[in-house]
């Protein structure tokens, strides 16, 4: 029963009676080779937005309505974090890299 719905939902093949995980799995030293492959990019990523980090939280203190602005760093921050992550996200997403996802096929 369990095969089956993982059959179904794409997460495992099934090819003359064989199954077949159909799922990116690393063993540690790919993952390890994966993070460092990543990891300078991730750095300059997290540089600039530090360099933008004062900017971005003066032009929201001059736009946050005043109850809202001793919270425009915080706010800065998540701006910053939302940008470095949904660009690259979106990126990958174009050049099919990554494919939209239906909640209902999620395994749970």
């Amino acid at each position: 029963m369990i095969a089956a719905e993982l059959v179904k939902r794409g997460y495992v093949k099934l090819k003359e009676n064989e199954l077949s995980v159909n799922v990116p799995v690393f063993t540690k030293d790919q993952n390890q080779k994966m993070n460092d492959i990543l990891e300078s990019a991730a750095l300059r990523i997290a540089d600039e937005a530090e360099k933008l980090s004062d900017t971005v939280t003066g032009i929201l203190k001059n736009h946050l309505p005043t109850h809202l602005k001793k919270l425009a760093r915080d706010l800065a921050y998540l701006r910053l974090f939302e940008d470095a992550i949904s660009a690259p996200v979106a990126e990958l997403f174009d050049r099919k890299y990554l494919l939209p996802h239906n909640i209902s096929d999620i395994l749970l």
